[in-house]
């Protein structure tokens, strides 16, 4: 069995292709995080941000965190557009 070689830039493609995605998700969860915690000023302040959609309703800190951690692209926004409102 001959021994793997790895040049210098298989190395750093290795490295960029780890890199990306953990920094996304470290840019999402940080993100999420802020939306709890303003989330949680906001609802102590008495003025809670509030999406209501039919039946659907997010207006708690822990949801606002878990709409943000679990589907960021639609949550954040929406929480930002709440938030000006």
């Amino acid at each position: 069995m001959t021994p793997v070689i790895r040049t210098l830039a298989e190395v750093s493609a290795l490295t960029a292709a780890l890199l990306v995605p953990a920094l996304v998700l470290l840019f999402v969860f940080s993100t999420a995080l802020w939306v709890y915690e303003d989330a949680k000023l906001q609802y102590e302040r008495g003025t809670p941000v509030v999406l209501s959609v039919s039946t659907f309703e997010v207006a708690t800190p822990k949801a606002w965190f878990l709409g943000c951690l679990l589907a960021w692209l639609v949550f954040f926004p929406l929480y930002l557009k709440g938030r000006k409102s």
